[in-house]
């Protein structure tokens, strides 16, 4: 509103209530006239300040980005098995989770170890997650693309070899499992054999040697064994003999699993076979300093503004005293 314009609607005022008071009109006219001053006085003081934090902030985000050094990521697909799974020498195996696998410190320590870096090198960045039933991604982020390449390749070799390593540590101890349990049922068999012996020693006097674990090894030709059941018998006689059928059906079961055991082998890609890596590519990470230099930024302007007004409104009630 101009000056004329403000005379205009005193007089207008004055003349509507039948008073011209020229000394009102003046007065209100010089204090309007202070208010703008005052008005303007404050604005340009708070935007300069507004304008130093703004300068000072972005002095702040532009030291922290430029400080922040260059990350460079690759990701590696790796196609695993299932958890649990028949091996082709028909033992069960049982793998964990293979993305704790993956993350595990082991697994990282030895990772960095074989790309030549420090093993609790903290530049390294190590990122796992399933991305198919049967699959899961190894990602690594590094300062440089070559450092990236290299930790996400050894990862992937790290990985496989750690599970086939589970793997088999579970079929050795499958196996030595077998080997107690058949020298258990040998013994069993063995006390089997010595009681028949006793009861009936003509016709199960020379039974150990046959159901020995070396078996018959004597020199010079080999009799018959015994009859699986004798024809005649006492009651507590036939059961021992049919016990013992039992227990040399069992020794030939475990047998051939010790056989299948011995000889089989995993097969690599139910263990873990990499699908194909990508090429590294930069990521920019945000600066660590960026959030809390502009909450800082914003709360100053919030109290830059409730300062003005509060000093505009001060001022201006001493204005009308």
């Amino acid at each position: 509103m101009t000056l004329d314009e403000r005379v205009r609607i005193g007089l207008a005022r004055s003349a509507d209530t039948g008073r011209l008071d020229a000394d009102e009109v003046l007065d209100g006219l010089v204090l309007w006239h202070r208010r703008g001053r005052l008005k303007r006085r404050v604005a340009r003081q708070s935007i300069a300040i507004a304008v130093v934090l703004t300068l000072f902030v972005g002095v702040a985000l532009l030291v922290s980005w430029r400080s922040t050094p260059a990350r460079y990521r690759s990701v590696a697909a790796v196609a695993v098995g299932p958890a649990n799974f028949t091996a082709a020498n028909g033992a069960t195996v049982k793998l964990g989770d293979p993305v704790r696998t993956a993350l595990a410190a082991g697994t990282r320590r030895a990772t960095l170890l074989a790309a030549h870096l420090a093993p609790d090198d903290p530049h390294v960045d190590f990122r796992a997650e399933r991305t198919a039933p049967n699959a899961i991604s190894l990602t690594a982020t590094a300062p440089t693309s070559e450092a990236s390449a290299l930790v996400t390749r050894e990862w992937v070799s790290v990985f496989a070899t750690t599970r086939k390593a589970d793997a088999r540590r579970q079929l050795i101890a499958a196996r030595q499992s077998l080997t107690r349990e058949v020298a258990t049922v040998h013994e069993q068999l063995l006390s089997i054999d010595a009681k028949l012996a006793k009861l009936d020693p003509k016709i199960y006097g020379s039974v150990r040697m046959y159901d020995a674990p070396n078996g018959n090894v004597r020199p010079g030709p080999q009799p018959g064994g015994p009859p699986p059941v004798p024809e005649h018998g006492t009651v507590k006689e036939l059961n021992l003999a049919f016990e013992r059928i039992q227990l040399k059906s069992r020794l030939e079961k475990l047998g051939q699993v010790a056989a299948a055991q011995r000889f089989g082998a995993l097969a690599p890609n139910v263990i873990a076979a990499p699908i194909g890596q990508k090429a590294p590519v930069r990521v920019d990470a945000t600066p660590a300093a960026t959030v809390p230099a502009l909450a800082v930024w914003i709360v100053g302007l919030v109290v830059i503004f409730a300062a003005a007004c509060f000093m505009y409104r001060r001022r201006a009630r001493l204005l009308r005293a």
